[in-house]
């Protein structure tokens, strides 16, 4: 009998680790192509990590101080000053940080895999008018600044990683998000 038990719960942790490495390779595949200027792809990205919730948390999170420029608009589509005042040029991390809050937002994406030149493909999904994080002296934000942003969420996710999607999407929407509290805001 103990000899089943063991087998049972060896083949439960095997398993578990197969299951928890293939999310991982979903993860990292999917931000690999987040950024991609294929629009489903990038889409497809989006809904990944997104369906893969907390788990892509850390790795959203460490991709945060990427500084290279990416050329995309998270801002709202019906927001007419977005494209003209920041010419959908952001850093990589922008868009990191921006899936972090986006999970913590959103407990389930209404997206489709249709060509559109926007970022989502439905107006309910956009959880910020501008899709732009700016500094409290309204300075362009610099590499710097991006080091800075990714320890407010690397200290925002320590002392909250052990809450429940669930709790941290209350906290979201009572305005405990990884950027409160600091000089820097989403708009």
């Amino acid at each position: 009998m103990k000899r089943w038990f063991l087998f049972i719960i060896i083949c439960l942790a095997a398993a578990n680790s197969c299951y928890s490495q293939s999310n991982k390779e979903v993860i990292k595949q999917s931000i690999s192509k987040l950024h991609s200027h294929n629009i489903l792809e990038r889409r497809q990205a989006i809904m990944n990590l997104h369906d893969q919730g907390k788990a892509s948390i850390p790795y959203l999170i460490e991709k945060i101080d990427d500084t290279e420029i990416v050329i995309f608009s998270m801002g709202h589509p019906w927001n007419s000053d977005g494209i003209v005042l920041y010419n959908m040029a952001s850093y990589a991390g922008t868009l990191f940080s921006y899936m972090v809050e986006l999970i913590l937002a959103r407990d389930a994406l209404q997206e489709t895999l249709t060509p559109t030149p926007f970022f989502f493909s439905n107006n309910d999904n956009w959880i910020y008018w501008d899709g732009v994080i700016e500094r409290a002296d309204k300075q362009p934000l610099n590499a710097e600044d991006m080091k800075k942003i990714k320890m407010h969420y690397k200290t925002w996710w320590k002392n909250n990683k052990e809450k429940s999607i669930e709790e941290l999407r209350e906290d979201w929407k009572n305005q405990k998000r990884p950027l409160s509290k600091t000089v820097y805001s989403w708009y």
